[in-house]
């Protein structure tokens, strides 16, 4: 969250503790499961540069093009880093992707 949306929100009362946790955590989660050799296990930024979010459909292209290789990943090692990052950004909780 920039430091003027805070700021904003404060200002009309509402809390924002939780909502950085949240944020973070979810810039994270996305980042962990998204660590692969094609971008050299940097994974994938939901923020740019300034720390602003990227726009939606700038991140999905940035996850689609790294799709192929969590699958082949996840196969290869037993781990489950696509449901993850599809729970995370789907909000879902249970999930099976097929083809996985």
């Amino acid at each position: 969250m920039t430091k003027e949306a805070k700021q904003e929100l404060e200002e009309m009362g509402e809390e924002t503790e939780s909502f950085i946790e949240t944020q973070s955590k979810l810039r994270s989660t996305i980042m962990n499961a998204t660590k692969l050799k094609s971008n050299n296990y940097m994974g994938i930024d939901i923020l740019d540069d300034k720390g602003a979010y990227k726009n939606t459909f700038t991140i999905m292209k940035e996850l689609s093009s790294v799709y192929e290789e969590m699958q082949e990943n996840d196969k290869r090692t037993g781990s489950k880093s696509l449901n993850l990052l599809l729970e995370t950004i789907a909000g879902l909780h249970t999930l099976t992707s097929p083809n996985i």
